[in-house]
């Protein structure tokens, strides 16, 4: 078992990375093996995420060393500076001046102070903040593009405007992507164009202190004028997987979800605990498609549903897959069919400020699914 070392102010390639006098430059290319260790600077930045996935044995675990704050890993690109904005024909209306090579997802202004609001028309930019590009919705839809113009209101040039510009990307889809045997402790992921971990089928993964912001927007039906993004999200089923002591701000759809495909696997042994969930425009905690089997959801604060960059540009109900009905709830349950020996508890969570929606949100056709879902000693402040 090896500990693995990563520095991109002075780490260099042809390091070993095997002490901290020696360290790599980037995770990218590692040949892991069980039980290894990967740790990062803290105070350095990373423009991609982490997919190594872990092998049978020991698990493999992404962690941070040294001293400051945790090791931040961006979904997107930084567009600040004042000479990469052109003036175009329209008034107030600026262009990047390099075109983007992936579909912009969201706009992070002044160092996550704000968002900026998505125009779903370029003839709608007519506010200051509003953006659009010409490859939206596209990559949902797998429309083949180069490039991407992108377009931004702004009463003067956009990098004077604002202090700092990052523009969310779609990406790899997802900003952690393990599947098997893993940990991820003391990370910051921020500002992800779709998801800040998803993956199939998880199995043995855990993600502890770690800081997800700015989280999705990305269009997921362009006639329909959706957009989705979760901040942890265990697609087909998943076993023995941990979120606690985690950070979730200002997340598109949900903070954590269990939902998968028609044939989707239970999700067994999950447990969310001990996190705090602000400002998320669906959810804290999302159930669909499939009851599991020993979920336990507790001890989180969960505050600001309904809020945040997801209703910029909209006004209650957003909209979803099941528009008119609310969107924005601390616990929403839904299109979830019950399995044998399925079993959620959903207790001792505290619930706070008023949600779009509701606190807890329960859309069931069946009696038995509802019936697997245990709700009790929550507080609502």
């Amino acid at each position: 078992m090896s500990t693995y070392y990563i520095d991109p102010l002075i780490g260099l390639p042809e390091n070993d990375g095997l002490s901290e006098l020696t360290p790599k430059d980037t995770h990218e290319g590692l040949s892991l093996r069980a039980g290894d260790t990967v740790l990062f600077r803290r105070g350095t930045e990373y423009r991609r995420g982490i997919h190594h996935s872990g092998l049978d044995g020991a698990p493999v675990t992404f962690g941070a060393y040294g001293n400051g704050e945790a090791p931040k890993f961006y979904g997107s690109i930084n567009r600040s500076a004042a000479y990469l904005w052109q003036k175009t024909e329209r008034e107030n209306v600026w262009k990047l001046a390099i075109p983007l090579r992936d579909e912009p997802c969201n706009v992070i202004f002044d160092f996550g102070d704000h968002c900026g609001t998505l125009s779903w028309t370029k003839d709608g930019l007519d506010a200051q903040g509003k953006w659009w590009s010409d490859a939206i919705g596209k990559r949902i839809s797998k429309t083949p593009f180069d490039s991407a113009e992108f377009y931004i209101y702004s009463s003067e040039n956009p990098g004077k405007y604002y202090s700092d510009i990052e523009i969310a990307l779609y990406g790899d889809r997802m900003m952690l992507s393990a599947n098997k045997n893993t940990v991820f402790e003391g990370l910051d992921i921020l500002c992800a164009g779709v998801h800040g971990y998803a993956t199939r089928r998880p199995e043995n993964v855990k993600i502890k202190d770690c800081r997800f912001e700015f989280i999705g927007g990305c269009v997921w039906d362009l006639d329909r004028r959706i957009r989705f993004g979760n901040g942890v999200e265990l697609w087909d089923g998943g076993k023995n997987v941990t979120v606690e002591d985690c950070s979730f701000y200002n997340v598109y759809d949900s903070c954590f979800t269990t939902q998968g495909s028609e044939n989707m696997t239970r999700h067994e042994n999950i447990r969310c605990a001990g996190n705090t969930m602000v400002k998320y425009g669906m959810a804290a905690f999302e159930i669909r498609d499939k009851i599991g089997k020993n979920v336990v959801f507790e001890l989180n604060v969960c505050e600001g549903a309904g809020r945040g960059f997801s209703m910029q540009g909209e006004k209650p109900p957003r909209m979803s897959e099941i528009y008119p009905e609310p969107m924005g709830h601390h616990i929403f349950v839904w299109r979830a069919k019950a399995t044998e020996g399925g079993h959620v508890e959903i207790r001792r969570n505290v619930f706070r400020g008023r949600p779009t929606g509701e606190n807890i949100y329960i859309r069931l056709d069946s009696t038995d699914a509802a019936r697997q879902v245990t709700i009790e000693n929550n507080e609502v402040q």
